[in-house]
């Protein structure tokens, strides 16, 4: 094969002139005119220009170089010697070694790859000078290269260049196959599931990493049997795990097991699974205190200026467990820190109760407030956590109500029952959290609070949710 590129007959100053039809298979005749005078390369073979380049091919046969302006390279003696292990493997750095058998010959060097390799491989100088002349590594002083390269179940080619001072080109390639990168690994932990048991209806978080893989696929048994899950039945990301996690809501109670297999996507491929598990509780039976006056939905805008629009008011991680409203994965109880959601409208004869549950999972000295905020407030605002929807009275115990409280009061205070304090205690259960206007004729002189007709007022509330350990 005799190449002609663009770069290196521009190197030799040269000017072809064809002597047959460019044409994919006629015999050709190809006359360079070089510094030393005129040298002729004719070939029995065909000529054509390479796919996606400027490059001119001779083909199909023997190429004779005759004149003077030929130098002192000839039809071969000089070449690149490109070898490598057979042990190469994706992901892993391998030793490619190269060398010129006769350097003396040629007058420049150039590395050179394939598309494929080009795009994997990030240490090979594609189009660099490799070496010059006698500067060439020769075979009893091989030049070793590190190769790394990406990607599964591909092969991938790596050359020498050379050409002499006529423009003639020699070159010596390899291909290397990329073995599998292994085995799919699944870092400590993986499935976790939080919180670990919670009501029908609320969210959960599954996490985990996985390394060497190309596509995983989850699956789902309740109690046991084979179910559909959305979310997590069928193709799901390698990544999808990671950061808050991929989060799903269950439509069932149960004990949910969930297996999550990855594969690395070589041929033959290598796969691995994890497992994790959650239970869904029944839902509580709400048995809310006048349960007409109940604010079951609302519009919330969270600080910044964020709208969740229209938002399911009957449970704490609508509420608390995000920090936006375009956050599309929400944390359940105790939520994310310093949540600050503005609910609006809240009717001055309403109240919200918001359902929580306290698995007993959470760290054993977990404290936290609920603290109405001093920036776009509303008016005074009564709490109390009870089991019952609604109930201002009957509280769960010591410090777990509050009234009267204004722009920057805390409203409520709570901690696992090892922390310590002067706190509402919350051992593992479901409650509530429960919020109404302090006096409704409040209202009425209050900025945050717009007359909806009928003299009935509805009232901004900007309330925020802080925790932390002790």
């Amino acid at each position: 094969m005799f190449l002609l590129t663009r770069s290196l007959l521009a190197l030799a100053g040269v000017i072809l002139l064809f002597t047959a039809p460019l044409s994919a298979d006629a015999q050709v005749v190809v006359h360079m005119q070089t510094a030393q005078g005129e040298c002729v390369a004719s070939s029995s073979g065909g000529l054509q220009i390479l796919a996606n380049s400027s490059d001119w091919e001779i083909h199909g046969g023997e190429t004779v170089l005759a004149g003077p302006g030929c130098g002192t390279g000839g039809n071969g003696d000089f070449s690149a010697v490109i070898q490598a292990g057979s042990n190469a493997q994706v992901g892993t750095p391998f030793q490619l070694q190269w060398y010129v058998n006769d350097p003396t010959a040629a007058t420049r060097c150039y590395y050179t790859a394939d598309r494929n390799s080009m795009a994997a491989t990030s240490n090979w100088p594609v189009g660099a000078v490799a070496c010059s002349g006698t500067g060439c590594p020769t075979i009893t002083n091989k030049k070793s290269e590190s190769i790394n390269f990406s990607g599964t179940g591909s092969s991938f080619r790596y050359g020498i260049l050379c050409s002499n001072e006529t423009g003639l080109t020699q070159s010596g390639e390899i291909s290397v196959s990329g073995a599998p990168a292994g085995a799919p690994v699944f870092g400590a932990g993986s499935l976790t599931m939080t919180p670990a048991a919670a009501a029908l209806g609320s969210p959960f978080a599954v996490k985990w990493t996985v390394t060497n893989a190309a596509s995983c696929t989850g699956s789902a048994k309740r109690d046991g049997q084979t179910v559909q899950l959305s979310g997590w039945t069928g193709s799901v990301a390698p990544n999808a795990g990671t950061g808050s996690g991929l989060s799903l809501t269950p439509q069932a109670e149960g004990v949910y097991a969930l297996t999550l297999v990855c594969d690395n996507g070589a041929t033959p491929g290598e796969t691995a699974q994890a497992t994790g598990q959650f239970t869904v509780n029944a839902a509580p039976v709400d048995n809310c205190v006048n349960p007409q006056n109940r604010l079951t939905a609302g519009n919330i805008t969270y600080w910044y200026n964020s709208p969740a629009g229209n938002t399911d008011l009957k449970e704490w991680v609508n509420i608390f467990g995000r920090y936006k409203g375009s956050d599309s994965i929400t944390t359940t109880w105790p939520g994310v820190p310093l949540s600050i959601p503005k609910i609006t409208w809240l009717d001055q004869n309403k109240y919200i109760a918001a359902h929580f549950t306290v698995s007993g999972t959470e760290p054993v000295t977990l404290i936290g407030d609920i603290i109405h905020y001093s920036n776009n407030p509303g008016p005074r605002l009564d709490s109390a956590i009870s089991k019952t929807c609604g109930d201002f009275d009957n509280t769960v115990g010591s410090y777990c109500s509050t009234s009267k409280r204004g722009p920057g009061g805390i409203m409520m205070l709570w901690k696992m029952p090892q922390a310590t304090g002067n706190y509402c205690v919350l051992p593992p259960g479901d409650y509530y959290l429960n919020i109404r206007m302090n006096n409704p004729a409040d209202a009425a002189n209050d900025l945050e609070c717009t007359d909806t007709g009928g003299g009935i007022y509805r009232c901004n509330v900007t309330v925020q949710s802080r925790f932390s350990t002790q």
